[in-house]
């Protein structure tokens, strides 16, 4: 459904070029939920972003949805972002309602009836009148998401949208985002910089080395949902640490100390640590 081919993107900096991500080749499969995960500054974002038509990749790269070429955003793709962009001025029940009423293709009736149908679907009936300066940040992702599903599109995008949030909320999150990927079928491509957050919720795991990015290696989860955390996913989580050290190390080198090195732990069904959070 969703396919990019030999995806590269080289901007100019003070009158110097850097190659942001290489050859990134991939597709999403309808319903399929796909993770881009890596360390800080690998490039996923940018991937987002061209799939989204937010970004203009190099002359030879190609997007396509259902072979219709990407160069712009389309109504078939819905972005999330890091930070929910509602429009303060506006209710919860109003920011969900404004791209129906952009795309002007339904009834009142039917536009209201749509909405009320999203919020019941992301926990935030009950506050359809608040503003948005009256939400928590995890409310507002809520209705970010119910903003995006009311559109129905057919590929939901999401750039490290939980990111923001504390751990109890963003593990909330994480069941609801289950659910409604069970309920509406949407295919969804989700950045994440987040170990078990993508072994969590993806089909699939994309794993990217540091700039340029490239995809390193990929990984599938053979598990269905409702998904719960087994010592058979925890294996998959070490793997793809292992798989990541060496990107890891990079980063820090640079960040840091150019003796860094990186020391990882196996983990155990055991242990509540969030492993591979914030790398």
């Amino acid at each position: 459904m969703l396919q990019l081919n030999n995806v590269s993107k080289t901007y100019m900096q003070n009158g110097e070029s850097f190659q942001a991500i290489d050859n990134i080749s991939f597709q999403v499969k309808e319903g399929e939920f796909v993770s881009l995960l890596g360390p800080s500054g690998c490039g996923k974002s940018t991937v987002l972003k061209i799939i989204a038509g937010l970004e203009q990749a190099d002359k030879q790269s190609t997007v396509t949805l259902q072979d219709k070429k990407i160069t712009k955003p389309v109504p078939e793709q819905m972005m999330v972002f890091q930070e929910a962009a509602l429009f303060p001025w506006l209710t919860v029940f109003e920011n969900v309602m404004f791209g129906l009423k952009i795309k002007g293709k339904l009834s009142k009736k039917e536009m209201e009836e749509r909405v009320l149908y999203f919020l019941a679907m992301v926990h935030m009936s009950k506050f359809a009148q608040h503003y948005p300066h009256q939400l928590s940040g995890g409310m507002k992702q809520r209705v970010s998401i119910a903003r995006a599903l009311a559109l129905d599109p057919q590929v939901l995008l999401m750039d490290e949208p939980f990111s923001a949030l504390d751990e109890q909320t963003r593990l909330l999150l994480h069941v609801e985002l289950e659910e409604i990927v069970m309920k509406t079928k949407k295919s969804v491509v989700f950045v994440t910089h987040n170990i078990r957050e993508a072994v969590t919720l993806s089909d699939r795991i994309l794993t990217f080395s540091t700039r340029p990015g490239r995809i390193k290696e990929e990984f599938e989860i053979p598990f269905g949902r409702p998904r719960i955390m087994t010592q058979d996913l925890l294996n998959i989580e070490n793997k793809i640490l292992d798989v990541l050290r060496e990107e890891i190390e990079k980063v820090m080198k640079n960040e840091i100390d150019d003796t860094y090195e990186f020391k990882s732990r196996t983990v155990s069904s055991h242990s509540t640590h969030n492993m591979g959070s914030g790398i």
